[in-house]
């Protein structure tokens, strides 16, 4: 949809619950948005990059802003922050000091939403673990990212497909861009034989830019975080939603 000439995201009345993930660089915090459907049917909101020095405190709030952010919904409500991850797997520092501002200064849609995780090479589930160590002071939510890659390329054929399904389709917004794509598809597909099973593993070979497909997988398991382990209240969002939208109209 369009507002006095500047494009925005208009999420469909079946995107129900809004995920954020952000891969931490040095210089950088890459993130990325989706909404999900009670059946696992997912619209990409947006990828943003944050550029500054991941030390800095300055980096950090402006990211915290960033969380607040809103996206117009087809019910005339607003979709806000359901469930934000950040990857910790190369270094938790700043995201742990992050977090523990958010604990002593509440900030409206943002604070009590934040988890940290890491990726782990496992194939038994989406989540490996709700709450394994991340390193040897902090715990999160450890994603088995085999699982999560292989769920995300098979779905990701659906595309091509003459009938595409509902449940689980990956749908992407005209804002993203060909190198984004271009990443999610970066990491190449190994069969190995682990306990007896042929598993699909996966590797980047050539040692490409693989962002946009950490960020998907993150979103995956924001979702599945909820889904798995206590369910999302899909009733009360749907009403909170028609509520908000009509009081909007």
């Amino acid at each position: 949809t369009e507002k006095d000439g500047v494009r925005r995201v208009l999420l469909p009345a079946r995107a129900l619950v809004l995920t954020c993930m952000t891969d931490l660089h040095g210089d950088r915090l890459e993130i990325e948005w989706r909404a999900w459907a009670r059946n696992e049917e997912s619209w990409g909101a947006g990828h943003f990059v944050i550029f500054g020095d991941t030390n800095r405190t300055e980096v950090w709030d402006e990211w915290t802003k960033h969380l607040q952010k809103t996206f117009p919904h087809e019910s005339g409500a607003s979709l806000k922050l359901s469930l934000a991850l950040v990857d910790g797997g190369w270094r938790t520092d700043p995201i742990v000091a992050t977090l523990q501002r958010l604990a002593r200064v509440n900030v409206p849609g943002v604070s009590g939403k934040v988890r940290i995780s890491k990726g782990a090479p496992k194939w038994q589930s989406v989540i490996h673990d709700k709450w394994g160590s991340v390193n040897k002071k902090v715990k999160g939510i450890i994603i088995g990212t085999w699982h999560a890659k292989s769920l995300l390329y098979e779905r990701l054929k659906w595309h091509s497909a003459a009938d595409k399904p509902s449940a689980g389709f990956v749908h992407f917004g005209k804002s993203y861009t060909d190198e984004f794509i271009r990443q999610i598809v970066s990491e190449s597909p190994v069969f190995k034989i682990i306990d007896g099973k042929n598993i699909e593993t996966f590797k980047n070979p050539e040692g490409n830019r693989n962002e946009g497909l950490d960020l998907i997988v993150g979103n995956l398991a924001a979702f599945r975080r909820q889904k798995d382990f206590g369910g999302w209240d899909f009733e009360t969002i749907e009403r909170q939603l028609e509520e908000e939208g009509a009081v909007a109209r």
